[in-house]
């Protein structure tokens, strides 16, 4: 006997079947998220991710990763992932969660809410030089910001118009972009990480060019009308690698030493936008 759009009975009844696990997943598993917001918030997810107490993370933060290293054939391993193969073999099992958040750094004018999310830089290149041209209109003719730009995209020799020419002719490099650890927002240097605080890195570039060209410091009117930024989005998906960056974190607090690379994990939206649905809350700094 055939069922709905010509299949049978017994193959609508595996796909309802599978469609009731899933419905299971969503309405009876906890969500358990990776939140590295602040170090209370890292410090939830993982007694979440483990089920486990705040105390006995701090118990394990204890373990001195140099002299481990220094009597261990474990030398090959980044210090991310060994200190998490050590705490779930304390534990007896593998940490698994289902959503990640990312912290989006960037320099908007405070109007920006993002409504239409967080568009890639081939979304958005438009956009940019149209700002930045309402910063100096008044100094510079419309047709003389044309031909700037014509040249910054075509045959401008300047360094930094060799690197807006990579950025935006590759789609690999449109982003958008986000860090695990918001922290690295205020802390860039620690990690060696450029400072989106201060600008993006496509706005450095045109206002770069643009002094070298009229000898105005646009970088400079830009912050001045603009403000820092995060935006903090989430994806639903995991990986046991974000939680050894989220764990190795919490290791530099508790040992109260500076930032590392070993803390760094980013999100590449990969040109793609990042939906206003997605985005849980945008926050601007003084």
């Amino acid at each position: 006997m055939e069922g709905f759009n010509g299949k049978s009975k017994r193959h609508c009844g595996f796909r309802l079947n599978r469609l009731t696990k899933s419905l299971v997943r969503i309405f009876l598993w906890p969500m358990k998220k990776l939140n590295c917001e602040t170090v209370e918030t890292t410090y939830a997810s993982l007694r979440q991710i483990y089920n486990i107490e705040e105390q006995d993370i701090n118990k394990f933060l204890e373990i001195d990763l140099d002299a481990y290293y220094n009597c261990s054939l474990k030398s090959y391993i980044s210090p991310n992932d060994l200190i998490l193969e050590l705490l779930e073999q304390k534990l007896g099992k593998e940490g698994e969660y289902n959503r990640t958040y990312w912290f989006h750094i960037t320099r908007q004018p405070k109007s920006n809410k993002f409504p239409e999310g967080i568009l890639p830089l081939g979304q958005s290149i438009n956009s940019i030089w149209e700002f930045l041209y309402s910063l100096i209109q008044n100094e510079v003719s419309r047709s003389k910001w044309d031909e700037f730009r014509k040249g910054v995209e075509n045959d401008n020799g300047n360094e930094w118009a060799d690197m807006y020419r990579l950025k935006v002719r590759d789609i690999n490099l449109h982003g958008p972009y986000g860090v695990l650890v918001r922290e690295i927002a205020f802390k860039p240097s620690e990690v060696d990480y450029y400072n989106y605080f201060e600008s993006p890195e496509i706005i450095r570039d045109i206002s770069n060019c643009f002094n070298d060209e009229y000898g105005i410091d646009l970088l400079h009117i830009f912050r001045n009308n603009t403000q820092p930024c995060i935006v903090k989005i989430f994806k639903d998906a995991g990986k046991r690698g974000y939680i050894g960056c989220a764990l190795y974190y919490l290791y530099c607090k508790f040992h109260n030493q500076t930032l590392s690379s070993f803390c760094f994990a980013d999100f590449d939206g990969g040109g793609r936008l990042v939906s206003e649905k997605q985005i849980e809350e945008v926050t601007f700094y003084k």
